[in-house]
């Protein structure tokens, strides 16, 4: 089909800490489940080996460190290389895509306008037939926040070796040489997302096709939250005839054929079972802080044995 035919890059924006390479994760592994061929370019990657070459010439020891004063946008040397590295992810990006890839996502701050007019600019100098979405994750929630940081800071090798405060000190000065020169995306000619606070709220302008009917919905239900699933067959059953008379419910409802309803077993486990999923509930929502009322959601097949087992406890 024309759409498995088309080429798209989603180009992440926004300052250190704000989850775009989770966001940028997430998308991946999503269009892999769905059987589009996707692949993540992170350019921190490539920065990480341009500095660790150019740390062996002799050039600026801050090139070699990728502290926060490896951000410093005053520093021209460092400058440099970073340009160098997101130089280097683009055309990677754009030879995978070319040639064997449906969708790749360079995930990096790209947080000045005149950087991604240069990205924008790349890719249609390339192929003027690759569609450009942007990305941008915009996050003010101070919880929120502190949980990026600290993600950021356990799984990234750039705070190797470094201990937790003193990581954490080098992190804020990042964000902050990036917020010296930060620009949101205003431009509605582009095509993009833009989440607050990982998905609370999202804005988005000219989405069309397959971002608007698989890839927004998707980005508008992620987050960083934790909560338990409890994923369950339906109790001991026994099978019944849908015709028979005596048991209009299967009959009307089913037509001819044999269907499973719950025997006297299957009744108890569905009974137990409620009594320990919403006392499992009550007991994390109180760990969490949590004092909404509605205890819980109930997803379930529509057969007999299922809806019995959704009545006999759930609804008490």
């Amino acid at each position: 089909s024309e759409a498995r035919k088309s080429k798209t890059v989603l180009v992440m924006v926004g300052l250190p800490g704000r989850g775009k390479s989770f966001i940028s994760r997430r998308i991946e592994l999503f269009l892999r489940w769905c059987g589009i061929s996707t692949k993540v370019f992170n350019v921190g990657r490539y920065r990480r080996a341009v500095s660790n070459k150019a740390a062996t010439s002799g050039v600026d020891p801050a090139a070699a460190s990728n502290r926060a004063n490896f951000f410093d946008s005053s520093n021209e040397a460092t400058v440099k290389l970073r340009e160098e590295a997101a130089a280097l992810a683009l055309e990677d990006l754009l030879d995978w895509l070319t040639t064997e890839g449906q969708i790749a996502v360079l995930d990096a701050t790209n947080s000045r306008e005149k950087r991604r007019e240069l990205i924008w600019q790349t890719i249609q100098n390339r192929s003027p037939d690759i569609n450009i979405l942007f990305i941008e994750s915009v996050c003010d929630d101070q919880f929120m926040l502190e949980e990026n940081f600290r993600s950021k800071i356990k799984n990234s090798p750039d705070f190797e070796g470094m201990g937790a405060e003193e990581a954490y000190r080098d992190l804020v000065q990042r964000i902050r040489n990036y917020e010296a020169q930060y620009q949101t995306i205003t431009d509605d000619t582009l095509s993009y997302i833009r989440l607050f606070n990982l998905s609370s709220k999202v804005a988005c302008n000219k989405i069309y096709g397959r971002m608007a009917s698989s890839l927004l919905p998707y980005l508008m239900a992620v987050n960083i939250g934790t909560r338990p699933i409890y994923l369950v067959r339906a109790g001991a059953s026994i099978d019944a005839t849908r015709k028979d008379t005596a048991n209009t419910f299967l009959t009307s409802r089913w037509g001819s054929g044999k269907v499973a309803v719950l025997e006297e077993e299957g009744v108890i486990f569905s009974e137990q079972l409620a009594i320990w999923v919403k006392d499992r509930c009550l007991r994390w929502m109180r760990d969490n802080g949590i004092s909404c009322p509605a205890l819980r959601q109930v997803m379930s097949k529509r057969l007999p044995s299922f809806i019995d087992k959704e009545s006999s406890g759930w609804q008490r």
